[in-house]
């Protein structure tokens, strides 16, 4: 194995006239080869196991500062958890394994970057990330493994180096402009597809984690695979990383197992009763249902006494910006005998008790999931109904977003929803547009490929029409076409994901990079002040960290 100790020098930072790093080789990978393999443990189904796991290997810091050592110790011990893991995934038919071994925000402070033997049998390697701001050396060593093991098909070892997911996504943005302005490509033909071809993944046969799996406690993705974690399962670890282990891996696949995974559409809807829509803006009468709030009196968003702040949390540590994803409305109504209609309704009085409570902490940006472009392939009469809950709420909301301070917005591809809809979004947009207390972001056939779609379009025509040069594409520029533009806060503070699946479901994804996760097991429409409290709690609790280290 090669131990690559490499510290900027104090006169020259440069990446590139740094000092040849010092490199102690051990031939664990000789080691690796010659050991048996690992049984598949009983309590996991081979046929469920996931093709490609993802790894954020976080706490080798805060490992050896435990032990009284140097973070370079710290480092070395996580290569070694490394090494058990891939021989896991070798032994246990997982086909791709990619590992965060350091972030472009990494790059700044002393690093030690550990590159894994390319001598184990049958192991591809790969290296993923902005390389040419690597050391001489190192890039040469990298070029040599992918070179020596390009033929290797037992498995793949992706390494990102000096990576970030917004980088990944700049980079295939710059590249699809080029083929743009180039006329290889036409504006119209750019699609989810597109880019991910031009994504630094496309090195390998499947490119999306099916798990991906955090150590060290924290619960962010850290600006790792933004846009490939669109429906990836989502795993955190409290162990520091050179303590994760065989045990901590299996409970990790034990719980993706578990999982139903679900790309837009339902849970298991067996008993559930139809969905009973009325004619367009009218509400079905299935669908009226009595609801409380806190105070035992109706939900609205106009009360006449602002709610207090709780005083568990502290003014000056509220979020800007907090994003949801509402998600068990169905499963909700289901466990009551109803129709999913009604748990929409029901969820509708959660958001009215959220707005309000948003506006009386302080929050000055409320985004939420109410329909992903994956929910268009839901039952006709469902989609029909949501539909129409929207205009219904529009129509019967606004005065009071005006009386209450609260500007809408909504964002999403609105060309497929109805006109009548799309008129009532432009009218509401227009008149709550210089509101400030609150600003309420409807995501509505939204999801984060989506906007990061239209986002390259939009830079591609820019330098396409000469507007924009091509190494001017950077990771403002993409910001300022995202569709979350319309906001001074474009990226959530804190996402709250409520229902208990553990996954970002295509919401948001470059906005997340440095977002803090929170997931509630309570469904949505059961979501109140108590559990926000938590969240917000939970959230001020946090050190929040963009690639530097644990204080």
């Amino acid at each position: 194995m090669a131990c690559i100790d490499w510290r900027p020098s104090a006169k020259d930072p440069s990446p590139e006239s740094a000092a040849p790093p010092s490199v102690t080789l051990k031939d664990h990978g000789t080691l690796l080869a010659r050991e048996s393999s690992e049984k598949l443990p009983a309590e996991l189904v081979a046929e469920l196991m996931p093709k490609h796991v993802a790894m954020i290997m976080d706490g080798h810091g805060r490992w050896a500062k435990a032990r009284g050592l140097a973070a370079t110790a710290g480092h070395r011990a996580g290569v070694e958890s490394l090494r058990r893991v891939v021989k896991l995934c070798c032994s246990w038919g997982i086909e791709v394994l990619t590992v965060f071994a350091c972030s472009t925000e990494n790059l700044t402070r002393p690093t030690v970057f550990h590159v894994f033997p390319y001598s184990m049998e049958g192991i591809r390697m790969s290296v993923i990330g902005d390389l040419p701001k690597l050391p001489r050396s190192l890039k040469r060593t990298i070029a040599r493994a992918e070179e020596n093991t390009k033929h290797n098909s037992r498995f793949q070892l992706l390494v990102a180096l000096n990576y970030g997911g917004q980088y990944d996504v700049v980079q295939a943005c710059k590249s699809v402009a080029l083929k743009v302005k180039d006329h290889v490509l036409h504006l119209d033909d750019i699609n989810e597809k597109i880019i991910e071809q031009e994504l630094e993944t496309n090195c390998t046969e499947f490119p999306n984690p099916d798990l991906l799996i955090r150590t060290g406690g924290d619960l962010r993705v850290s600006n790792f695979l933004l846009w490939q974690l669109a429906y990836t399962e989502l795993y955190f670890n409290p162990k520091l990383w050179p303590d994760f282990g065989k045990d901590e891996f299996v409970d990790a696949l034990k719980s993706f197992q578990q999982r139903q995974r679900r790309f837009g559409g339902r849970h298991s809807s067996s008993g559930q009763r139809p969905l009973t829509v009325a004619k367009r803006g009218s509400l079905a009468a299935t669908a009226s249902v009595a609801l409380r709030d806190d105070a035992g009196q109706g939900v609205s968003l106009d009360r006449e006494l602002p709610e207090p702040l709780p005083v568990d949390l502290a003014a000056e540590l509220m979020p800007k910006h907090v994003a949801v994803i509402m998600d068990g409305n169905g499963r909700w109504a289901k466990l009551k005998g109803q129709a999913a209609s009604v748990g929409h309704q029901a969820g509708l009085q959660s958001l009215k008790r959220m707005v309000r409570l948003c506006g009386s902490w302080g929050i000055k940006v409320l985004t939420v999931f109410a329909f992903s472009t994956d929910n268009w392939i839901r039952p006709k009469v469902e989609v029909d109904f949501l539909m129409t809950l929207f205009e219904s709420t529009i129509s019967t909301e606004i005065e009071a977003f005006k009386r209450e301070g609260i500007r809408i917005s909504v964002i999403g591809d609105s060309s497929r929803l109805p006109k009548s809809l799309q008129g009532l979004i432009a009218s509401a947009e227009e008149d709550t547009k210089r509101n400030s207390r609150l600003q309420l972001i409807v995501a509505v056939s939204y999801s984060g490929k989506y906007d990061v779609v239209q986002a390259c379009k939009s830079v591609a025509k820019k330098v396409k029409d000469g507007d924009l040069h091509l190494d001017d594409i950077n990771e403002k520029i993409i910001e300022q076409e995202l569709e979350t533009n319309c906001t001074e806060f474009p990226n959530p503070d804190l996402l709250i994901r409520t229902s208990g699946e553990l996954r970002v479901s295509n919401f948001l994804l470059w906005q997340l990079a440095y977002t803090e996760l929170y997931f509630s097991r309570q469904l949505w429409p059961d979501f109140g002040r108590d559990e926000f409290v938590d969240a917000l709690s939970s959230f001020q609790q946090r050190q929040r960290r963009y690639g530097g280290r644990h204080s």
